[in-house]
């Protein structure tokens, strides 16, 4: 049976980058052209905002592109206030039968680090507040029930907050990954965890 800290633990660390392996027919010269063709390194507001580009299909993806570094969001995501989004950073190598192995990572590029830095931030608030009401009952002051109980909340928004957004990061990482592979006609070999709608 798992404690309460390991499962806290495994929690914050499904934010964390995960290994993806992607393979593709093609030789890596043309995985690059076809992930160029629908990549921009431009934001979408200066994609729309262009006279060049304004009324073009927008790319499927945000990034840049190169063999020893192929790094990539999605587009439409790029510009939401949207803090989970996923980032997939690959290496393109030769394969002997002439395809393509893209090995990297895909996930949010700073891991857990907002969970880890949040979550107890909102406990350490919710006991201040606990405190601070304790400490006005005890001099007598009924308004310490306010702090007292709502002292849960700060915990329970940020916990709320990062269900959300983990959900948020599963749909992202699923539908990248499902994007560049229809890009490079090839399997993902080794799959990241889906959330179903």
């Amino acid at each position: 049976m798992t404690s309460a800290f390991g499962r806290a633990r495994s929690w914050l660390g499904s934010f964390d980058r995960r290994p993806l392996l992607l393979s593709s027919p093609y030789p890596v010269a043309e995985c690059l052209q076809r992930l160029a063709a629908v990549t921009s390194s431009r934001g979408p507001a200066t994609w729309y905002l262009s006279s060049r580009t304004a009324l073009l299909t927008p790319p499927l993806f945000k990034g840049e592109l190169s063999r020893s570094r192929t790094r990539l969001r999605r587009f439409a995501g790029a510009g939401t206030r949207n803090s989970f989004l996923a980032t997939l950073e690959v290496t393109l190598d030769p394969r002997a039968d002439g395809g393509t192995a893209l090995s990297g990572w895909i996930g949010m590029p700073n891991g857990d680090f907002m969970a880890t830095q949040f979550v107890p931030l909102g406990f350490v608030v919710g006991l201040g507040m606990l405190a601070t009401g304790v400490i006005q009952l005890s001099l007598g002051h009924l308004i310490g029930l306010a702090p007292a109980f709502a002292s849960p909340l700060p915990a329970a928004f940020i916990i709320g907050l990062f269900a959300f957004g983990r959900r948020s990061l599963e749909q992202d990482i699923a539908t990248l990954t499902h994007e560049v592979s229809e890009v490079l006609d090839g399997p993902v070999m080794s799959d990241p965890p889906v959330v179903e709608a």
